[in-house]
C-alpha cells in the first residue's frame, strides 16, 4: 500500500508539519538516529541537539514520509527506548513505511543476555554496570530503558507486525541482539477508507482469527471517528491478544546460553 498522510485517515490534530531538510527520493530511514548521521538515509529523530534530517515533534510525524515506500528501515538501541505499551505501535509504524520486501534491521536490548553477563558476575562493579545498560543511564530523558527483548518477544513484535526474520539473531558485545527482518504482509491493506466496519471486521480476522465482536465493533468504531482509521487498525494489530495469537505459533527456544549465536563486539561488526 503506498499512501499520504490524508489516506491513513489519521486525524489532523495528530500529525504536525515538520521541517523537511532532505532528499526526499531517498529510501531509506535511519530512525532514532541520535548522532549517528548516515548518508544515503533520512536521518529522523525527536531530539533538536542531534540535528536530523527530520525533526519529529511527535511519533505520528514519521508516517508523513509516505506508506509503503521505502527499502531499508535501521532502527539501532531504538526500541528499548520506547516506552513498552508503545513499542508494537512503532514496529507496526515501521512496516507500514516499507514496501513490500523492504528490510528492517533492528538492533535492541537482549534480556537474556544481559541476565546471563549480570549472572556470571561475582562483583559489585560489573554487576552495576550491567545493571546501567538493562535500565539506561538515566541521565537525560532520552536515556531510560522502558523496554527489552527476549528472542521469543522480539520474533512475535515483528511477526505480528508482518516481518519475517531472515538473518539469525546476532548478539552484540553480549548484551544487544541484531536481527533483519523483511515486510511480508502488510497490515495496512485491511484500510479501506470507504468502509470503516469492514476496515475493522478485516484486522479481526487478521489479527484475532475471529470476527469482530459487537462491543469491538463499537469501540473501533467510535475510536476511527475520533483518531482516523490507520490509528484504529493499528491498535487492533498492537494489541496483546494479536501478540499472544502470534507468539503462541512460535516454536519454543531452549533456554539461552551464549554458544547458541554468534557472539561479536560493535567493533569487529558496526552497523
Amino acid at each position: 500500500m503506498s499512501a499520504d498522510i490524508a489516506e491513513t485517515g489519521l486525524s489532523p490534530f495528530e500529525v504536525s508539519a515538520p521541517v523537511r531538510t532532505y532528499d526526499q527520493s531517498m529510501l531509506n530511514i535511519n530512525v532514532g538516529c541520535g548522532y549517528d548521521h548516515r548518508p544515503g538515509y533520512i536521518n529522523v529523530d525527536m531530539d533538536p541537539a542531534c540535528d536530523p534530517d527530520l525533526l519529529l515533534a511527535t511519533p505520528a510525524d514519521l508516517l508523513t514520509l509516505g506508506l509503503g515506500r521505502f527499502e531499508n528501515i535501521l532502527a539501532k538501541d531504538v526500541l528499548e527506548h520506547i516506552e513498552r505499551p508503545h513499542v508494537q505501535g512503532a514496529v507496526l509504524d515501521w512496516a507500514a513505511l516499507l514496501k513490500d520486501g523492504g528490510t528492517l534491521l533492528v538492533q535492541t536490548s537482549s534480556i537474556e543476555g544481559l541476565l546471563n553477563m549480570i549472572g556470571g558476575s561475582d562483583n559489585f562493579e560489573d554487576q552495576f554496570n550491567w545493571m546501567a545498560l538493562l535500565f539506561g543511564n538515566q541521565v537525560h530523558a532520552g536515556d531510560f530503558h522502558h523496554s527489552g527483548f527476549t528472542r521469543l518477544t522480539l520474533t512475535a513484535a515483528l511477526q505480528a507486525a508482518g516481518f519475517e526474520v531472515t538473518q539469525p539473531f546476532v548478539m552484540i558485545d553480549g548484551w544487544m541482539w541484531r536481527v533483519s527482518a523483511e515486510k511480508r504482509r502488510d497490515w495496512t491493506s485491511c484500510i479501506n477508507q470507504d468502509d470503516v466496519p469492514g476496515s475493522i471486521e478485516a484486522a479481526y480476522t487478521w489479527a484475532f482469527e475471529r470476527p469482530a465482536d459487537p462491543d469491538g465493533m463499537t469501540y473501533y468504531t467510535a475510536l476511527a471517528a475520533e483518531q482516523g482509521l490507520y490509528n484504529a487498525v493499528r491498535q487492533i494489530f498492537a494489541s496483546p491478544e494479536h501478540l499472544y495469537k502470534v507468539g503462541a505459533k512460535l516454536p519454543k527456544v531452549v533456554p539461552y546460553t551464549p554458544d547458541q549465536f554468534t557472539q561479536v563486539t560493535m567493533t569487529e561488526s558496526p552497523i
